[in-house]
Formats: structure tokens, C-alpha cells, sequence
């Protein structure tokens, strides 16, 4: 099994690149690969960069030249609900916090891309992999840093009351869409 892990920026991924095995390093449109093993799981270490256009990139590019199984996010991402400062937050659903594209009349749900379903769910087996030392909740993707609580208030009493958000981020639904085709 081929494992893409990805951060979006070199603190996120420092730690995994120093425990890599038989790391190699190889780059491909500017990114920077880096091929190894952790015990024996074959990695694929890159960093993204930061929000959705980077993010759906580096997806394509990395399937294109790796074939990758599945992927893992990691990094760092506002937390909300209860969460801790330092809590590792498993993904069960990712949704955009502002897409809007209900005035067009075409049916779309807001958060919902055109032609994409309005949630994408994490692939449960992977997910349950975690164990119970982790708190599992949604995951709400912005082109902005999100950092207020009326605005976090607001989407999830107007547009996400059925889903249980524990964090805002940048990149996971973009990540999420993208391995959805």
C-alpha cells in the first residue's frame, strides 16, 4: 500500500520526513517528494502548500506520478466545538465553508461544489485505523484563515447543523474533492 502523506507547509511535515526510511527525494512541478518507509508502509511525503488550489494540484500530480492508495493530512487547523489546543482531530466529513452556489437555481446546497456531492466522507476503514485516543468530527475547508467565532457560529447553525465540525482549514476538502473522482 502506497500512502500519500501531505502538510501544508514544512513544520507539518518535518517530523515524518525525519523518520522516514530509505528516504529519496525527488521533485516534480516544484514539489518535493519524498519516497520511504515507515516499518513497512511505503510513504510519500510532500508538502502542499497552503489552500485549495495547491492542494488540488499537488492531488493530480502526485496520482499522476505516484498511484497513490490513499492519503493522510496532516497539520495544523483551528479548532472549534470542544476541542483542546494540541487535540489530533480525525476527518469523517469535509465540507467547503464558502461555496455558495445556490442562486444559480441548479439545486446546489451551500458548501456544495457544481457537480459534487455537498459532503465527502473519509474512508472509514482508514479513519477507524486511529483508535479511540482521538477526537473524530467534520471538517470545514475556507480560502481564509478562519478565526471568528461569529463566522464558525454561523455556518454551523445556518448550513452545517447536521454535521459535527471540529475544525476549519485550508486544504482538507480540496484534498477530499479531488480524490473523489
Amino acid at each position: 500500500m502506497k500512502i500519500l502523506i501531505v502538510g501544508a507547509m514544512d513544520s507539518e511535515i518535518d517530523y515524518i520526513k525525519s523518520i522516514l526510511e530509505n528516504i529519496k527525494e525527488e521533485e516534480h512541478c516544484s514539489f518535493k517528494f519524498y519516497l520511504g518507509n515507515i516499518k513497512d508502509k511505503e510513504i510519500i511525503l510532500v508538502k502542499s502548500g497552503i489552500g485549495r488550489v495547491m492542494a488540488g494540484m499537488l492531488i493530480g500530480i502526485a496520482y499522476n506520478d505516484y498511484q497513490f492508495d490513499c492519503i493522510i493530512n496532516i497539520g495544523v487547523a483551528g479548532g472549534v466545538k470542544g476541542t483542546n489546543l494540541g487535540d489530533i482531530i480525525v476527518g469523517v466529513n469535509y465540507v467547503y465553508g464558502d461555496v455558495d452556489l445556490r442562486s444559480g437555481g441548479f439545486g446546489y446546497d451551500f458548501g456544495q461544489m457544481a457537480g459534487c456531492p455537498r459532503v465527502y466522507k473519509s474512508n472509514v476503514d482508514l479513519s477507524n485505523l486511529a483508535g479511540n485516543d482521538y477526537v473524530y468530527g467534520d471538517m470545514c475547508t475556507c480560502d481564509s484563515f478562519t478565526t471568528s467565532e461569529v463566522f464558525v457560529n454561523n455556518l454551523n447553525e445556518n448550513y452545517f447543523n447536521d454535521l459535527n465540525i471540529k475544525c476549519f482549514d485550508m486544504e482538507s476538502a480540496a484534498f477530499a474533492q479531488a480524490c473523489n473522482y
